[in-house]
């Protein structure tokens, strides 16, 4: 049925046999895009789906549209990471052993400059570094635009120092 503002609804009648068309076009809604409807008439923001009490077990959407945002599946449990990755530091060179998303790691005298295989869609995102090593370390993340974060690490006495670490970062892209 195409898509209309109104539906016009076929009456039945009680001891008059109906048409198969009839009684087909009461139906006929349940086929493609599910709408609410109010006595033959299109409406929104009325109905739910399910309530508090009474709930759907599953729901399998591909997109999620909730307040004109469209959601992916993959973004259903909250924002994802966007980014993530275990970098080693050893021998002088730096390397990407583990990551997502992450299209190189370049090491300077003190930091590393992680990029992003895709970009973020502004230098707005959210990062957190963790150091791995032996030694105490701080690490520090500067947001440098949307394809790039720069990662120093800086031991107790504040000395700047390259050493093996992760990345996390999430944001929009």
């Amino acid at each position: 049925m195409p898509l209309t503002t109104t539906a016009t609804w076929p009456t039945l009648t009680e001891g008059r046999k109906a048409k198969a068309s009839e009684v087909e076009a009461k139906f006929d809604w349940l086929e493609g895009a599910q709408l609410p409807m109010s006595g033959g008439n299109f409406t929104t923001g009325v109905y739910d789906i399910g309530s508090v009490t009474y709930k759907w077990n599953n729901g399998y959407f591909t997109n999620l549209v909730i307040g004109g945002r469209t959601m992916t599946s993959s973004e259903a449990g909250g924002k994802p990471l966007r980014g993530w990755g275990f970098i080693q530091y050893f021998g002088g060179t730096t390397t990407a052993l583990a990551s997502f998303n992450i299209a190189a790691v370049v090491s300077g005298t003190t930091q590393t400059e992680v990029y992003w295989g895709t970009d973020f869609s502004s230098a707005y995102y959210s990062a957190v570094v963790t150091p791995s090593s032996g030694t105490p370390l701080s690490g520090f993340v500067d947001l440098m635009d949307a394809g790039r974060a720069r990662v120093q690490l800086v031991t107790m006495a504040g000395a700047a120092t390259l050493s093996t670490f992760s990345i996390v970062a999430t944001g929009e892209q």
